[in-house]
């Protein structure tokens, strides 16, 4: 926290900052630290599709990690950022499966980070009657969603 805290600082952005351990993963059972940035006006800490929100993650990890001497793994979110974009991609899974079955043809979605990916295939992995698949290469890698036949 104190590193995120003094990167902020440095940026020049009020906020405050604090940590928690977050629900565990429905698969694994694993809880993972999140780093929650709260303040007022921070949409400049999400940037573009969480963009910047991801730079500073990865910023924030690599600090941490150079102080620590290990790989530290943890999740920054601004606002609640993180939470409203699962609920849009799940959102956005089941709008998508119901169209992959309505036309009975496979429906690509926009290129997505692999957290992103991990979203959709998750949102779907219970649902009888479609599947999904990663395509794709690099940053144009994105999710196919296929109807059962």
């Amino acid at each position: 926290m104190a590193v995120l805290s003094e990167l902020l600082d440095k940026m020049h952005v009020s906020a405050t900052v604090s940590a928690s351990a977050s629900e565990p993963d429905d698969l694994t059972g694993q809880r993972v630290n999140v780093v929650a940035i709260n303040g007022d006006d921070l949409t400049v800490l999400i940037g573009p599709r969480g963009e910047t929100l991801d730079a500073l993650q990865f910023l924030g990890r690599l600090m941490v990690a150079h102080k620590l001497h290990r790989r530290s793994n943890f999740v920054v979110d601004v606002e609640g950022y993180r939470q409203r974009r699962v609920q849009a991609l799940t959102r956005l899974a089941e709008r998508m499966a119901d169209k992959a079955r309505q036309r009975g043809e496979p429906i690509s979605l926009e290129p997505m980070t692999a957290y992103e990916r991990r979203i959709i295939h998750m949102a779907l992995r219970d649902t009888p009657d479609v599947y999904t698949e990663s395509a794709g290469e690099g940053k144009q890698r994105r999710v196919r969603i296929y109807p059962k036949q």
